[in-house]
Formats: structure tokens, sequence, C-alpha cells
């Protein structure tokens, strides 16, 4: 698939600061049982780490976006994943899926080593042996 360039995406116009997107996320987020939340930016990296309770559950997931050079396209970036999460959202509450289901990659498990990760790093990375050990589920 060929990379579009930003005019191509949505949320092109928007005038919606990067500050103002994170404002609404944090919004959206206290309406589906924010537990707790937290914020860092480091260089590049923006990370977005909350937990949210579900039937008496709490479960705890994390984004890291990487923020472009271009202001325009930053704020543009941002605004997609506002409404992402949102969709995901709402697909929970009309019951098209679960909140596991729809966050699965980026809920924060604690694994054999006692390190805190994505299931989608724990997977990526693949060297907690998710799969006994043995076995051959992959063809080749």
């Amino acid at each position: 698939m060929k990379d579009k360039k930003p005019s191509e995406l949505p949320y092109y116009g928007t005038k919606i600061s990067i500050q103002g997107t994170v404002t609404n996320i944090k919004k959206l987020l206290k309406k589906y049982n924010l537990v707790g939340i937290q914020i860092t930016e480091y260089g590049k990296t923006f990370r977005l780490v909350f937990a949210l309770e579900k039937d008496d559950k709490k479960y705890a997931f994390q984004f890291e976006l990487v923020i472009p050079n271009n202001e325009r396209f930053a704020r543009q970036k941002f605004r997609a994943f506002y409404w992402h999460l949102k969709s995901r959202l709402e697909a929970v509450d009309f019951g098209l899926f679960t909140l596991q289901e729809v966050f699965m990659p980026e809920m924060l498990v604690q694994l054999s080593d006692g390190y805190i990760s994505t299931v989608k790093n724990a997977l990526l990375q693949n060297d907690q042996k998710l799969l006994p050990l043995g076995e051959n589920y992959f063809e080749k």
C-alpha cells in the first residue's frame, strides 16, 4: 500500500491542538469508568496509559504514538487517534465486542519474569515463550 500524504487523510484541516485533543481523550475515558491515567511525552514519543473498570474488573492499556515533526500533521494524527479510541469504546457500549477484545493488543499484562508489557509487544518479542515449547504451531 502506498503511503498517503497528510492532505489525503482525514482531519487535515483540524484546528484542534494536540493539547485540546488530549483533553478530549481524558473526557472520553472518564465517560467509560476511568480509574487512572498517565500521559508521558519523551522526545517524539507520546505514551498514554489508562485503566478502565468494567464489570467490577480493572484493565490497563498503553498506547504509543510517534509525534510527527510537522505540527499540522501532528494535530491531524492526534484527532485520528481520538476518534479511533472513541469508536472502540462505542463498540463495547453496543455489545459488539468486550473491552478485552477491542483493546487486547494494548492490554498491559505481567509476564512470567515480572516485566509489564502490552500483549502486542510480548507477542512481537516472543521471548516469553507464549506457546508451549516443542510444539510446531506454524507452517513452514
